[in-house]
């Protein structure tokens, strides 16, 4: 099965400037991020990344879909694989973390870099939690 990575939009965007300065004793979680999986069609599906961000300066919060098509009929097994659960978001998530970097850097504020993440270990995670 040949698969193509299509586009990432962002669905949302959210880009405060912090209320008020926030000590660091204040931030109880300076990022919260969950995936979650779509079959769109036939032939294609998306990982929609949810993102919320907290630092001494902004908050942020944005939901970006990574588009996938591929050249057979999708079914139900292979949205469950690890292809869509590793392998898809690990493609599709330097795009999201440049979008954050570049975001914030246009806003005026030091560009977040978001961390690299271990999609096997996420993906591990998940099922043990359902």
């Amino acid at each position: 099965m040949n698969m193509q990575f299509k586009n990432l939009r962002i669905a949302e965007l959210s880009l405060k400037a912090a209320s008020r300065l926030l000590t660091e004793e204040e931030l109880n979680n300076e990022m919260s991020f969950t995936l979650g999986y779509n079959k769109n069609g036939d032939k294609d599906f998306s990982v929609v990344f949810n993102i919320s961000i907290e630092n001494l300066y902004i908050q942020l919060k944005a939901i970006a879909i990574a588009s996938f098509e591929t050249d057979e009929v999708l079914d139900t097994n292979f949205i469950a694989s690890p292809f869509v659960k590793i392998n898809a978001p690990a493609i599709a998530y330097p795009y999201l973390r440049t979008f954050i970097s570049n975001i914030t850097l246009n806003a005026g504020y030091q560009p977040i870099m978001l961390p690299t993440l271990n999609f096997v270990k996420l993906a591990e995670e998940k099922e043990t939690n359902n």
